[in-house]
C-alpha cells in the first residue's frame, strides 16, 4: 500500500507506506457557554478542526550510501510543505483526496547503511476528503429536478454554472435547491456563464470557452444565498422571466467528514 501527493505516487519514491493513525472522526470545537447559577451548559454547536494523519514509511534499500542520500533529497523535495497544501491520496482511500501538507519535521531511522524508515504527519486544514472523481449534474430544461449524489456522507458546496440569454436588466433567473432561492438578475451574454461558488462565497461571469473571467457577479444576486446540496435527492427547480436558459451545471463537491 501506499499514497500519492501532487500527483506522484510512494512507490514513485521508492518506499514502502503505510497509514498509522486515521482519525475516524476529524477533531472539533465545541461551543459552549456556562451560565452561573445554571446547571449544565448552553450549547452554540460545533465546527470541524483540522484533520492529522499519520504514515509510517521504509525507503527501499539503495545500493549505496551515496544513492540513499540523493533518494532522500528526491523525497524532501517532493514533500516540502513550503509549497503548501497538495492533493493526498491513499490506497486505502482510492474514491478520496485530501488537501494537506507536511505538519512536522522528519526524522529517519538507519535500519541499514543503504535503507531506513521515518514518520510523516499530514495536516489537513479542510478536514474533508473529496471525490476524486465529482459527481456533475446537468440540467437542460426548465422545471423541477432531483439531483441524486451518490457519494459522500455529508452536505457538500457545490459550483453552479448557468447559462443563460439574458438581454435586459430587469431579466432574471431563478434557481431554487431544496427551498433555497438564488435570483440572478440583469444580463448575460450568449457565450458567457455565470459561476456561484458556494465554498469560495463568490459569483463571477466567465467566457464559456476560455473560462476566462469577464466580472465580478456579485451584483447580479437578488440575495447573497448560497445553497447546500444533501447527500441523496436534492430537489432544483429552474424558472426563468424575460430570459432564455440554455443549461445549469452542477458540480457537486461531493465529500466525506
Amino acid at each position: 500500500m501506499g499514497f500519492s501527493f501532487q500527483g506522484i505516487h510512494s512507490k514513485e519514491k521508492k518506499l514502502k507506506a503505510r497509514i498509522t493513525g486515521y482519525p475516524m472522526l476529524p477533531a472539533f470545537r465545541n461551543n459552549t457557554e456556562s451560565i452561573p447559577g445554571r446547571s449544565g451548559i448552553l450549547d452554540f454547536g460545533m465546527e470541524y478542526s483540522e484533520r492529522i494523519i499519520s504514515v509510517e514509511c521504509s525507503v527501499f534499500p539503495e545500493q549505496d550510501f551515496s544513492a540513499l542520500v540523493h533518494r532522500i533529497d528526491e523525497i524532501n523535495g517532493w514533500l516540502n510543505p513550503y509549497r503548501g497544501v497538495q492533493p493526498l491520496i491513499f490506497d486505502e482511500y482510492p474514491d478520496r483526496y485530501f488537501m494537506a501538507r507536511l505538519n512536522t519535521e522528519i526524522s529517519m531511522e538507519r535500519v541499514s547503511r543503504t535503507a531506513g524508515t521515518f514518520s510523516l504527519e499530514f495536516i489537513c486544514p479542510d478536514p474533508f476528503g473529496y471525490a476524486v472523481e465529482d459527481e456533475v449534474f446537468s440540467i437542460v430544461a426548465e422545471g423541477k429536478t432531483t439531483v441524486n449524489r451518490q457519494k459522500g456522507n455529508l452536505i457538500s458546496e457545490p459550483i453552479f454554472e448557468l447559462n443563460a440569454i439574458m438581454d435586459s436588466t430587469s431579466s432574471y433567473v431563478d434557481i431554487e435547491v431544496n427551498g433555497e432561492l438564488v435570483q440572478v438578475k440583469g444580463k448575460l451574454a450568449e457565450g458567457e456563464t455565470f459561476v456561484l461558488d458556494t465554498a469560495k462565497l463568490t459569483a463571477k461571469v466567465v467566457d464559456s470557452n476560455t473560462g476566462e473571467t469577464l466580472r465580478n457577479a456579485l451584483s447580479q444576486l437578488d440575495e447573497l444565498v448560497f445553497p447546500e446540496l444533501n447527500p441523496g435527492g436534492n430537489e432544483v427547480l429552474v424558472s426563468v422571466s424575460g430570459a432564455t436558459f440554455t443549461g445549469l451545471t452542477i458540480q457537486g463537491r461531493s465529500r466525506w467528514v
